[in-house]
């Protein structure tokens, strides 16, 4: 409440808008690296998931036949997922300025 503080360059709007502007960017930006790197956990997951998963079909087809078709029936669901995230993620690969 003193008068001298209503002086300071931080008291004015314009300078307190500015502050907050900048420290939503270096929000922002931290939000972009994290997204790069959950981009690239998911890419990673889709891949090993695919070969383990067809690695253990492979496997059951002579060890329990029936279980080898619900994890077929499995698999044929998870590629039509894998191939609509896989779609959308290479869209995201073109945008102007993607770092991931």
């Amino acid at each position: 409440s003193k008068p001298y503080i209503l002086g300071k360059p931080w008291t004015r709007p314009v300078a307190r808008e500015g502050s907050r502007l900048y420290f939503k960017l270096l929000r922002a930006h931290e939000e972009v690296h994290r997204l790069n790197i959950e981009y690239r956990r998911l890419k990673t997951f889709m891949v090993k998931e695919d070969i383990i998963l067809s690695l253990h079909h492979l496997r059951l087809l002579t060890a329990n036949p029936d279980l080898a078709y619900q994890l077929n029936v499995r698999l044929k669901r998870l590629h039509g997922a894998n191939a609509l995230h896989a779609e959308k993620l290479l869209k995201i690969e073109v945008i102007d300025g993607f770092s991931g």
